[in-house]
C-alpha cells in the first residue's frame, strides 16, 4: 500500500492587496481599512484641535468686548460672561460650518482629507477611479450624518456606517461609499 501525503489546498490566488478594475482598464489598489480608520482619527483631531482654537479665540474675543462695553464691577462682569456667550454660539456655527465643509470640499476638490492625504489615500469613483465631485461627495459626507439620528443609537450609527466598510471585503465599501458609488484607494505607488 502507498503511503497517503496529505495536502493542503491552495488558495485561488495568494493573499494581497485587493485591486480594483475602472471602466477605462486601469487598476488601483484598494486602501486597507485599517489606514482609512486611522485618517479618520487624524481628521477628528486635526477638526478638534481646530474648534479648539476657534473657541479659545472667540471666548477671549468675547470677554474683552465684554469688558470694554462696561465700567460697573458687576455689569462689567455680566457683560463679560454675556460677550463670552456671544463668542461660543458664533464660535458653535463657525465650528459647525467648519466640520460640514471640511471633509466635503476636500474629499470633493482632492478626493482626500488631511487624514487621507497622511495615511496615502484618496477617494474616487468607484467606476471611473476620477474625483468623486461636490454630488457625490455630499451623498457620501451625508450617509454618515444621518446614520447619527438612527433612534436608540445615535453616534453608534454613524460608527456603525463606517465598520461596514470591514464587512464587505470585496471592494471595502462602507455604507456611505456604497451610496455615493465611490472606494478608496491607495496612493502609496503613485
Amino acid at each position: 500500500m502507498q503511503p497517503q501525503t496529505h495536502t493542503s489546498p491552495q488558495p485561488a490566488c495568494p493573499p494581497g492587496p485587493k485591486v480594483i478594475a475602472f471602466s477605462d482598464a486601469r487598476t488601483a489598489v484598494l486602501a486597507n481599512p485599517v489606514r482609512r480608520w486611522v485618517a479618520r482619527i487624524i481628521d477628528l483631531a486635526f477638526v478638534n484641535a481646530l474648534t479648539g482654537v476657534v473657541l479659545l479665540a472667540f471666548s477671549l474675543i468675547g470677554a474683552a468686548i465684554g469688558r470694554a462695553n462696561s465700567s460697573e464691577a458687576v455689569e462689567g462682569m455680566l457683560m463679560a460672561h454675556a460677550g463670552r456667550l456671544g463668542g461660543y454660539l458664533l464660535a458653535f456655527l463657525l465650528v459647525i460650518t467648519l466640520l460640514w465643509t471640511y471633509e466635503l470640499i476636500m474629499v470633493a476638490i482632492w478626493g482626500a482629507t488631511v487624514g487621507k492625504m497622511l495615511m496615502r489615500i484618496r477617494v474616487v469613483r468607484a467606476a471611473e477611479g476620477t474625483r468623486p465631485g461636490f454630488g457625490r461627495s455630499f451623498l457620501r459626507w451625508l450617509i454618515p450624518g444621518l446614520c447619527a439620528y438612527v433612534p436608540f443609537v445615535g453616534g453608534f450609527g454613524t460608527l456603525l456606517c463606517y465598520l461596514t466598510l470591514f464587512i464587505d471585503t470585496k471592494r471595502r465599501q462602507g455604507l456611505h461609499d456604497k451610496a455615493a458609488s465611490t472606494v478608496v484607494i491607495s496612493t502609496a505607488d503613485r
